[in-house]
């Protein structure tokens, strides 16, 4: 589905990202962990067409990102970012349709079509019964919840998302991911929470300094080793007994036991 091949991003001749590589397959999850400034975003950017001064190649289904119209890239792709605008003086059904416009010129054809398309989304995001509120009004975690279910509306085959439990508490964290879990798209991701990426990802990228330290099955890549090298925290890693899933455990940086 996506290939990013040897990418490179400078700024002022100071390397971002440095001979990145990453494949992300068809119907796959896959989470970018990482500290602040390893460059998670930046990769998204470059991918999303954001960024387009990189070197190396990023293909979407075989094309070449950058020789893709504006139209079909958003028909492969769509993208959830971390900034959210609290300007929209919309109401929130109406955000959400934004996300259907690359079908606009269908849109009379199909349009009962589309409309349950939509209303499966509102109901599976839980956001239906604020459909007709503003979205100005919602708070940052419902708000965040809109933006993805407007991107989900795009009908992508690839979905970026930076860092989409932001604003979410606890239950809509599993719940959003759960979610994506069980679609069959192709989701990227960038995430801080590691027991999260761990639960819901088939593939993580381990970023350090604008390189992939690793890359692989959450058991391959959250390693202990790993772990303390690019976070430089004292962790056990071990089995989530409810899901049997890994689970990272961390210890108080003020024991010293």
């Amino acid at each position: 589905m996506l290939k990013v091949l040897n990418l490179g991003w400078k700024i002022n001749q100071v390397d971002i990202l440095k001979s990145i590589n990453v494949e992300v397959t068809q119907n796959s999850v896959t989470s970018i962990v990482g500290p602040n400034g390893s460059g998670k975003t930046s990769l998204l950017r470059c991918i999303y067409r954001q960024i387009d001064d990189f070197s190396g190649d990023v293909l979407v289904n075989q094309q070449n990102q950058k020789q893709l119209g504006q139209l079909d890239f958003a028909k492969q792709v769509s993208v959830v970012t971390q900034q959210i605008s609290h300007n929209f003086a919309l109401k929130v059904i109406d955000i959400v349709r934004m996300g259907q416009y690359p079908y606009q010129s269908a849109f009379k054809a199909s349009s009962e079509s589309l409309k349950q398309d939509l209303n499966e989304i509102l109901i599976n995001l839980e956001i239906e019964p604020l459909k007709h509120k503003v979205f100005s009004s919602l708070s940052g975690g419902e708000q965040q919840r809109v933006l993805i279910a407007r991107a989900l509306a795009q009908k992508p085959k690839l979905l970026i998302l930076d860092e989409p439990t932001n604003h979410l508490d606890i239950h809509f964290q599993h719940q959003i991911l759960s979610f994506l879990q069980e679609l069959e798209i192709s989701v990227l991701m960038t995430i801080h929470d590691l027991n999260l990426a761990a639960q819901y990802s088939d593939q993580i990228i381990m970023l350090n300094k604008g390189q992939i330290e690793s890359s692989g099955s959450p058991e391959e890549v959250l390693t202990e080793n790993s772990i303390k090298k690019v976070f430089n925290l004292d962790n056990h890693v071990g089995v989530n007994p409810m899901t049997n899933k890994l689970h990272v455990f961390f210890r108080n940086e003020m024991c010293h036991v």
